[in-house]
């Protein structure tokens, strides 16, 4: 049992013979298991999140928790606001008394399919209305406004050491604008600032999931996929974040 991004619960016939099927070499990074045979080994090798496997059952590897995997039924807003999350936490680490945000739809991709197993994403026009009743509909999914308390005796030193450790082990180590914030509570600095806004895209890493198990529906014909499981092929959206944090 490998550490792929996506993985597939199936009878165990067919997580062993789906290779010998039409667009299977579209599968990527996925891994296919027997709900019968292979179940219990995963749930004692890996921490879920959401439901445990049913036949139809896929599972994204979590990209800031290792040894965790994520129910697909889980959508776009359990991955922004728990990135959003991760951002309030490294910035309450710092000494932050708060932090207001808002969010952006930047704009949506559909996957187009064709018959040769083949797919391709096509960027989808639409005017500023649409832009803002969208927006104002994710935003009212998130929390976007905070007020933190700090101790009277925070410790900016300790602070600065424990946001470091915390991005390191959540694997956001290449996530300059977070690290930059990091940077900027430098206890060897001579001056902070009072303000540190912090601009990211906040559906990136949901998205690349997607991606990687597109060659699923691809094969939605072989395997028994989850009720709803294609529909979240429809559209991609790319959802920009714009944090102002205070301290």
């Amino acid at each position: 049992m490998g550490n792929s991004k996506i993985v597939l619960f199936e009878e165990d016939e067919r997580s062993l013979n789906y290779k010998f099927e039409k667009f299977s070499d579209r599968l990527r990074s996925t891994e296919i298991l027997s709900l019968e045979y292979d179940k219990e080994e995963f749930l004692n090798k890996y921490e879920i999140i959401g439901q445990e496997p049913e036949l139809g059952s896929v599972y994204y590897k979590h990209p800031n928790k290792p040894g965790f995997y994520v129910n697909s039924s889980l959508d776009e807003y359990y991955f922004m606001e728990e990135k959003i999350e991760f951002y309030a936490k490294v910035a309450q680490l710092l000494g932050a008394t708060g932090f207001e945000a808002t969010v952006v739809l930047d704009s949506i991709e559909e996957m187009d399919f064709n018959g040769n197993g083949d797919f391709k994403y096509k960027v989808v026009e639409f005017d500023s209305t649409y832009r803002k009743n969208e927006t104002n509909k994710i935003s009212q999914r998130l929390e976007l406004k905070r007020k933190i308390e700090k101790k009277t005796d925070f410790d900016i030193e300790k602070g600065f050491i424990k946001a470091n450790d915390f991005v390191k082990s959540h694997n956001f180590s290449a996530d300059t604008k977070l690290q930059g914030l990091i940077d900027s509570r430098d206890p060897e600095n001579d001056s902070f600032n009072k303000e540190q806004t912090l601009k990211t895209e906040i559906t990136s890493d949901y998205n690349q999931l997607l991606e990687f198990s597109a060659g699923l529906n691809v094969m939605k014909d072989v395997f028994e996929l989850n009720m709803g499981f294609s529909k979240k092929f429809k559209s991609i959206k790319k959802v920009n974040l714009d944090m102002v944090i205070y301290f």
